[in-house]
């Protein structure tokens, strides 16, 4: 690694930096406490589409599409429990709470009020419907009012002093269809898609202002005598409101993508944004016509509300669920420094003060770290295929090119040269390296070993066929872990490297796409489900002791001491805790420019980001965070996993026990109640299949739990009729 000296010289310099930039830096030496900045803490899955969330009383109300409304326990942050949940008749879209009652926006369903005095059993007590047909997208409860907005039937007002007769009293119909609005005073502020933003009266429901901006608008916030607009492609608007009657625009904050609603809490607007860019901006409207974004939160899906209570964001982020962030204070965590690449940067490597990075389209890339400040390309070379993966060792990189292994003398870095070029079969996505051999995660043709002992001259000295597309391997003594698209990881016993054979296969809650072992554990980045972490302390029987999801796509992972680095995609890299094994936790994420962290690699004091066309980019790794693992006893995971799904009309879940125990495997609907029974009883340790017939079930999502003495594992699974 680079001098200590030189790494607190440039340590010190960031922290001077931030400091005058107003930022506190809890940085010391070569590291950073990411505690201290901006980072998701939660990701929990949802049934259906995550559309609207409200928070009142500890409580998150989601409003979760065909699933209705689901009420989730917050008192935790980082660890929401849900306790209660009701369906209702159309697609849950937007809710508000008031004086015990939430109020939810149910498309075709109309306005449904529901009592939820009691949040563990929440009742609908009364309902009222409109002309609208899928109609319903915003609304606000104001003094025993409830105001829905539905596109082009106008705005509708509903007395609301009894809840379980609301009663219409009112309708507005501005020019144009009505998509957002917000109460204050004695006024609402409606958001239309060619009308701009309409003023409306609340005591005689009359329009009496408007301002036309230049492109649909979809919510509105309003405080401080200013109204703030999500303007869609325009980005947000911000209205003069001192004149209800003549509103203003007074200032545009251009967005990356599409600007879909916003939020104002105190001097702050948390914009949801779509398209280019996906995520939340928290933009800074402390002088309202100059308004700055202070900082981002990145997400993988369409964020379509915000809400925010005791210094956390909640966000309602559609098919990624609702997702819980630390914004305490609102500052991103920045990287240490950036260097560019010809074409996109697709994986990295690292080894002492150097970095080799597998450009896409342009070779591979040598990058020296000693100023990590300012990394530098110090040599290149170039090959005639696209370059999938790469791994380095000891002076040797090992790189994935087209249908090639090649062999790279990098000892001279300014200088790398070709030593020879291994030819197996199928496309090698990624390599291993153990002395002399290099093992190929080879797609469709599963692992190759590669005797390289003649660099010249290497030869195929033994293979497997893997139970899918082979993607990524790790080796640890004598086994190797394949990550296979669509079945998990393979375990293979490569004692003989010439006849390796599979003994055993880790099944995973989603798509396997990378693997990496430390100590006696092996972390998976799987996809959509996040990071998985198994026990491997008996390396051919891995056992999946925990789970975090992440609020991107994980695409890659490195771990060092008790934190992995998961590259999260369009979420950057993501920081998971898991000093405990059993209970992974986020603590910390640093956002990419380009929004596609595709690789991630450890090299001593610092981490390797490849961000596809933002290049490479170097970060602290996390203060305080280098003892090892926790080597606690293998625990129930927290997904269960079923195959085939979607299913119709049976599917086969799938889990194993670290002992023998009394086991209940039961299926429930997206209300919560239980809809099957599939296992009750006492079983053996070890792997257990179990089928399910979903007889006179309808088609839709349903959660599928398995209650052990050790914990509790769930996974959603899919009828199709």
């Amino acid at each position: 690694m680079f001098a200590t000296v030189t790494s607190r010289r440039w340590a010190t310099i960031l922290g001077l930096v931030l400091a005058l930039a107003g930022i506190s830096a809890a940085q010391t030496d070569d590291c950073l406490d990411y505690a201290d900045y901006l980072h998701w803490v939660a990701c929990i899955e949802l049934p259906y589409p995550a559309e609207g969330v409200a928070m009142a009383d500890g409580l998150a109300y989601v409003a979760d599409n065909t699933a209705g409304l689901r009420i989730y326990d917050v008192s935790e942050p980082g660890s929401p429990v849900l306790v209660g949940a009701v369906d209702t008749p159309g697609r849950a879209y937007r809710v508000a709470v008031a004086g015990g009652h939430a109020y939810v926006a149910d498309g075709w369903g109309g306005l449904q009020v529901i009592d939820v005095s009691d949040p563990s059993a929440p009742v609908i007590v009364g309902a009222a419907a409109t002309p609208g047909v899928l109609n319903y997208y915003d609304l606000e409860v104001m003094d025993d009012h409830a105001y829905v907005a539905d596109e082009q039937h106008g705005v509708h007002d509903f007395d609301v002093s009894d809840p379980a007769l609301p009663v219409a009293v009112g309708l507005a119909e501005p020019y144009g269809y009505v998509w957002g609005l917000a109460g204050h005073g004695d006024h609402l502020y409606v958001a239309t898609d060619i009308g701009g933003l309409a003023v409306i009266e609340r005591a005689t429901m009359s329009v009496v202002g408007s301002v036309a901006l230049p492109n649909a608008c979809y919510g509105v916030a309003v405080g401080g005598g200013f109204a703030y607009v999500a303007g869609y492609s325009a980005g947000l608007q911000v209205i003069d409101i001192a004149d209800p009657v003549a509103p203003t625009l007074v200032a545009t904050l251009a967005s990356p993508g599409n600007t879909l609603d916003a939020t104002l809490v105190g001097d702050l607007v948390f914009t949801c944004e779509h398209g280019g860019w996906r995520g939340v901006r928290i933009v800074d409207v402390s002088t309202p016509g100059s308004p700055v974004v202070r900082s981002t939160l990145a997400t993988d899906e369409v964020v379509n509300a915000v809400a925010v209570a005791d210094g956390h964001a909640y966000v309602a982020n559609w098919y990624g669920g609702l997702l819980v962030a630390d914004i305490a204070p609102p500052v991103n965590a920045g990287f240490v420094g950036t260097v560019l690449v010809p074409g996109s940067a697709y994986a990295v490597d690292a080894v002492g003060d150097h970095a080799y990075v597998a450009d896409s389209h342009a070779g591979l890339q040598v990058i020296d770290l000693a100023d990590p400040v300012a990394p530098v390309i110090v040599g290149s070379l170039d090959f005639a295929g696209q370059l999938h993966g790469v791994a380095a060792v000891s002076g040797r990189a090992y790189v994935c090119e087209g249908g090639v292994v090649d062999l790279v003398d990098v000892s001279d870095p300014a200088a790398p040269r070709l030593l020879g070029t291994g030819d197996p079969p199928g496309i090698p996505r990624a390599v291993a390296v153990v002395g002399d051999l290099a093992y190929a995660a080879c797609d469709d043709w599963g692992l190759q070993v590669i005797d390289f002992s003649t660099p010249d001259a290497p030869w195929i000295r033994g293979h497997v066929s893997t139970s899918g597309d082979a993607v990524d391997v790790a080796v640890a003594g004598a086994v190797a872990y394949v990550a296979v698209l669509g079945h998990g990881v393979d375990v293979v016993d490569v004692t003989s490297a010439s006849w390796p054979a599979i003994v055993a296969n880790l099944d995973t809650p989603d798509v396997a796409v990378a693997v990496c072992v430390a100590e006696d554990r092996l972390y998976v980045a799987c996809d959509e489900a996040g990071l998985v972490v198994a026990d491997i302390t008996t390396p051919t029987a891995p056992v999946v002791v925990g789970i975090q999801d992440t609020p991107g796509t994980a695409t890659d992972v490195t771990v060092l001491g008790a934190v992995a680095y998961v590259a999260d995609f369009n979420a950057g890299l993501q920081l998971v805790d898991v000093a405990d094994a059993a209970d992974p936790k986020l603590v910390g994420a640093v956002e990419v420019p380009d929004n596609a962290a595709n690789g991630v690699a450890g090299s001593g004091d610092l981490i390797c980001v490849a961000d596809w066309d933002g290049g490479l980019h170097l970060a602290w790794p996390q203060c305080g965070a280098t003892a090892a693992p926790e080597l606690t006893p293998p625990r129930a995971a927290r997904r269960l996993a079923a195959r085939p799904n979607p299913f119709n009309p049976a599917t086969t879940f799938g889990f194993e026990l670290p002992r023998r125990q009394t086991v209940v495997l039961a299926v429930f609907d997206a209300a919560g109640a239980r809809v099957a029974t599939v296992f009750e009883g006492e079983l053996d340790a070890g792997r257990h299949a179990l089928d399910w017939r979903a007889r006179g079930l309808a088609s839709g999502v349903y959660t599928a739990r398995l209650q052990t003495a050790d914990g509790a594992r769930s996974g959603k699974v899919v009828l199709i009729r």
